[in-house]
């Protein structure tokens, strides 16, 4: 009896540990699918408040100025960028804060297509003008760039058939491609040389029709067709600058070129035409590319004489 007690007792407290166990686990399942379906049922309420492709993080703190004059973006908690210009004024100096954050950068096409502008101005403490950033501006006339500007970027000033004015920065290493084309600046003088190579992209002055005089001090890479379609006169710059220019077709269509570093293609000395000798040093070995390029800085002897003859008739 006493072992059959123990047995049972036993038996019992199996019995009941299991039981306790298939409850223990019922429960825990029980719960893990209640948590499932309330994260699920969130998850799916959320997504209705939050679209999944909400706009970025960036986008988001686009707005525009208390003035209404700008549109701009923060950037940090200090700095903003100006993504467009909002105003109708002829003049327009771009403050250095807008909404106590400092301006230090534009968006593309920040200006583009404005047709009332007739100057501009941007503050200090901007590296770089951006693509498109006056494109079509018909009316601007003066351009005034911080100093501390290296970079013009693509088609920044392409169609400003009134741009007469325009200043230079000082730290300038790339202007981009097109970036003047269509342009009405007469020159574009660089005020001295700094270290390491500045480019000059293709078709920067496409067809600007009043530039003649291009000083480039320095090292210069000068791409293909940047003074393409200009009445360009003379091109002030170092020999190997124009070594580049003329292997890469820099001067393709400059139909009225006539002067290198000063020197007239043709002249007369004593009464007699001649070609200077540094002329011929370094633009015969590319005789037959500038020709090609209907390029009318280099003539032979005989043509300098037949001109020389035409001039006294």
């Amino acid at each position: 009896m006493y072992v059959a007690t123990i047995y049972f007792t036993r038996r019992y407290l199996t019995m009941s540990f299991s039981i306790r166990s298939k409850k223990i686990t019922a429960s825990l399942m029980a719960l893990t699918m209640l948590t499932a379906a309330t994260a699920a049922a969130e998850s799916n309420f959320i997504s209705k408040i939050i679209p999944t492709n909400s706009i970025s993080a960036s986008a988001a703190t686009e707005q525009t100025s208390a003035d209404g004059k700008w549109k701009y973006e923060i950037t940090s908690t200090y700095t903003c960028k100006v993504t467009k210009y909002l105003g109708h004024e002829t003049t327009v100096i771009v403050p250095e804060a807008i909404d106590s954050h400092t301006v230090n950068a534009f968006g593309a096409g920040a200006f583009k297509d404005n047709g009332t502008i007739r100057s501009l101005t941007i503050p200090r403490g901007i590296g770089s003008v951006p693509s498109e950033f006056c494109m079509n501006c018909s009316n601007l006339r003066y351009m005034t760039l911080s100093p501390g500007v290296q970079t013009i970027g693509a088609r920044a000033f392409k169609n400003t058939s009134s741009l007469i004015s325009f200043y230079i920065p000082l730290g300038l290493t790339t202007v981009g491609d097109n970036a003047f084309e269509n342009s009405n600046i007469s020159s574009f003088t660089f005020p001295y040389p700094i270290s390491g190579t500045r480019t000059i992209g293709s078709n920067a002055f496409l067809n600007a029709h009043n530039l003649t005089e291009v000083t480039l001090p320095g090292a210069w890479n000068i791409k293909a067709d940047a003074f393409s379609g200009t009445p360009l006169v003379n091109i002030d710059t170092p020999e190997s600058n124009l070594t580049y220019a003329f292997s890469h077709h820099a001067f393709r269509g400059a139909y009225n070129l006539n002067k290198l570093n000063g020197f007239q293609i043709w002249a007369t000395k004593a009464g007699q035409p001649y070609i200077h000798q540094w002329i011929r040093t370094y633009v015969t070995p590319y005789e037959s590319t500038l020709r090609a390029d209907n390029v009318k800085m280099y003539m032979t002897y005989y043509e300098a004489y037949q001109n020389w003859l035409n001039s006294h008739h």
